[in-house]
């Protein structure tokens, strides 16, 4: 029974199931590598772990059948036992009704006794004759009765027993039948779950048989290979052989004569070791020395401690030399940015330049008669001169004062000379403004933003003509480097686009992946009329992001693409829209001098060309005339600041002149890049430019008058 009882509860161990799971993870890490040699080796150990594995749920599946089969046999056993048990109780039930017989048979007989004893009188006679007889009966029947209840006692005990026994038996059935049912139920899940198992791994058994079937395939085919490879290197090895033992039949003097060099060689190096073993000696006497030279450097070096201890504090009176040297240095750099802003405000709010566009390969026929001359007091041009419109004669030429005028041969280094003082302007807290004009064609993007508005944009290098946008955020990260300690900025940037009258966002891309339409608003600042776009400003000098050059260039490369251009007669790859960049530069004094903070704005702009209907298709015609109207709107502003008798300047009829409008005054330092063709062909064009150019300049000097 006991032995039963362990056989139905009995359970397989975890360590059994943690072997398992093993071979399981050996299979699968086998199954995940993909070298030819060790996946024949790794198939053969995965083979061997699907039989252990197998030998495992095989083993399982016999003891649960064979607690089936001790399970099975003891409820015979005791099905035997209770039949036995059965039949005793009704041997006991069938004596207990024969001696409930024999007692009603003793109650007959003390009856009649009773019956007897009243009658005796009547029967004396009869009595008498049968007194003999009677006498033994009664003692026969007295015997009988005394074994009886005897044994009657007897089977009440046994009875008893037999009842207690049946209990027994009866609850014994009860733990066996649980206990039985208990191990099917075990022996069922585990004989299911063997079978999915043993099924599975049958089925991953034949999938390895196949790929280790595979791998033998390819292995024996190496092998074969590696056979013809090795018969092929034997054969070498043969015709090596013979003709090593040619060569050296033919060489046999030369290595005799070798030997001899190498003999002499021999004895040159024994005689070297020998000088060297002589070095080695004065060299052990050098260290000698030098162990003494040690010992007195050690004293000589503690008397330099002491002489440390005064060199420090003659440092630290250095160091607070060199700290108020500083704070004179920090000084005159404060000092140097005011007089560097008053020299901006002496040369005015509103300066012009000219550019002549090189000739770009054109003939000697092809070009427009122009020449340059310096001007008064002035180490640069400044004047540029070509022949009236009506001109007879070589003589008749018109004359026209600017500032400056670049001619073909200056690079955009040579322009960004004069630029540069007013990108300092802005990192010291001003408004600054940079605006290129011109006809279509004239070198207003190259001047501006080269390289970065090409597709294929060269590398940096010293070849590279950069434009003023490259070389201003060059300019500024320059600043931050050097500035480091001193001044903290904190640069943000928008990018807009003005085509046909509507200004559009080049950093947001709206449906379709256009530009974004967005608003001007109206603002009053400090007492002022502004109108402002309403566009995405970016974050461009955050830590975390990188550098700021390569951000503003990335910048401007999704916003270059953006822009909107077309092939015209005048130009391969014409804007035809404004665009204004504006670098917001707030810089925050951090060396604990002061707490200073100055916040300024660095517009750069590049508008598109001017150009005649006569020489636009048809098809650029309408952008040409809406390209037109806001370029003339900005002459008339400039005009009517530079007439007297105009007492209010209307910067309304425009979306351009009114997002000029701060460029345009209250304080703004403002440069004007008028751009112009050396070609004859764009004469009349050239001519209105420098027209528009002179207007601007007395626009300025007016300006210049109020202040």
């Amino acid at each position: 029974m006991e032995t039963l009882l362990q056989a139905a509860h009995r359970k397989w161990t975890h360590s059994d199931e943690a072997e398992i799971e093993q071979n399981w993870f050996h299979f699968e890490k086998a199954l995940l590598r993909n070298q030819r040699w060790s996946f024949g080796r790794l198939n053969l150990a995965t083979l061997e772990t699907f039989q252990d594995m197998y030998c495992h749920l095989q083993f399982r599946v016999r003891v649960a059948e064979k607690a089936c089969g001790e399970a099975a046999d003891a409820i015979l056993e005791l099905q035997d036992q209770l039949d036995e048990r059965t039949r005793e109780l009704d041997m006991h039930e069938e004596l207990g009704e024969r001696l409930g017989q024999f007692r009603d048979f003793v109650a007959e007989q003390d009856a009649a006794n009773g019956d007897g004893s009243q009658g005796e009188e009547r029967d004396r006679g009869r009595a008498r004759a049968q007194a003999g007889s009677g006498a033994i009966v009664a003692g026969e029947q007295i015997h009988e009765i005394a074994t009886l209840r005897q044994q009657l006692e007897e089977a009440e005990i046994q009875k008893e027993g037999l009842e207690s026994a049946l209990q027994t038996t009866r609850f014994q059935m009860q733990e066996l039948q649980i206990a039985v049912e208990a191990t099917a139920k075990q022996a069922s899940r585990d004989t299911d779950t063997g079978e999915d198992q043993l099924h599975d791994l049958q089925y991953r058994l034949q999938e390895t048989e196949a790929e280790l079937t595979r791998s033998m395939q390819k292995f024996e085919q190496l092998e074969l290979e590696s056979q013809s490879i090795e018969s092929e290197r034997r054969q070498q090895i043969v015709d090596l052989e013979s003709q090593l033992r040619a060569q050296e039949s033919e060489n046999a003097a030369a290595v005799r004569e070798e030997a001899a060099q190498h003999h002499l060689k021999v004895i040159d190096l024994e005689s070297r070791v020998k000088a060297r073993e002589k070095e080695a000696a004065a060299g052990a006497q050098r260290i000698a020395d030098r162990n003494k030279r040690i010992a007195d450097l050690e004293t000589q070096l503690r008397a330099k401690e002491r002489q440390g201890t005064a060199a420090k504090e003659r440092v630290a009176e250095l160091e607070e030399l060199l700290q108020a040297a500083s704070e004179k240095y920090t000084r005159a750099q404060d000092n140097v940015r005011q007089l560097f802003d008053q020299v901006q405000d002496f040369r005015g709010n509103l300066r012009v330049m000219c550019r002549v566009r090189p000739r770009l390969g054109a003939r000697e026929d092809e070009l427009l008669e122009m020449a340059t001359a310096m001007g008064a007091g002035s180490n640069h041009p400044q004047v540029l001169k070509m022949p009236k419109r009506m001109a007879r004669t070589a003589a008749d030429i018109e004359t026209f004062q600017m500032e400056r005028v670049f001619d073909e041969s200056d690079r955009n280094e040579d322009i960004f000379d004069e630029v540069g003082q007013l990108v300092m302007s802005a990192i010291n807290g001003r408004n600054v403004c940079i605006f290129a004009y011109g006809q279509t064609g004239s070198g207003k993007t190259h001047t501006m933003n080269f390289p970065w508005n090409e597709k294929n944009a060269p590398e940096d290098d010293e070849d590279v003509d950069f434009g003023i946008i490259p070389r201003s955020v060059d300019m500024i990260s320059e600043f931050m480097r050097e500035n480091e300690g001193i001044w903290r900025l904190s640069v943000s940037g928008k990018y807009i686009e003005i085509y046909a009258e509507k200004v559009y966002d080049l950093l947001r891309e709206g449906r379709g992946g256009a530009p974004s339409e967005v608003a001007v608003k109206y603002a009053k600042v400090n007492g002022a009329d502004v109108h402002e776009a309403e566009s995405t400003e970016v974050e461009l000098t955050d830590q975390d992001d990188g550098n700021f050059e390569d951000k503003v260039q990335d910048l401007l490369f999704h916003a270059s693409a953006n822009r909107r251009t077309r092939t015209t007669v005048g130009n391969a790859q014409s804007s035809r829209s404004h665009c204004v960049l504006t670098l917001r530069i707030v810089a925050e004094r951090v060396d604990g001098r002061s707490e200073a903070v100055t916040e300024g704005l660095l517009n750069l702009i590049d508008l598109a060309g001017s150009e005649k209907p006569s020489t636009t298709d048809k098809a650029s015609q309408a952008e040409g005339i809406q390209i037109n109207k806001s370029l003339s709107a900005l002459r008339k502003v400039l005009g009517d600041m530079a007439n007297p008798r105009v007492k209010h300047v209307s910067f309304r009829e425009s979306i351009l002149t009114k997002l000029l409008q701060s460029s345009l005054g209250n304080g703004c330092k403002t440069m004007m890049f008028v751009m112009v063709s050396p070609l004859k062909k764009d004469k009349e064009e050239t001519r209105n430019t420098l027209e528009f150019a002179m207007t601007a300049q007395q626009a300025k000097l007016k300006t210049q008058a109020k202040t």
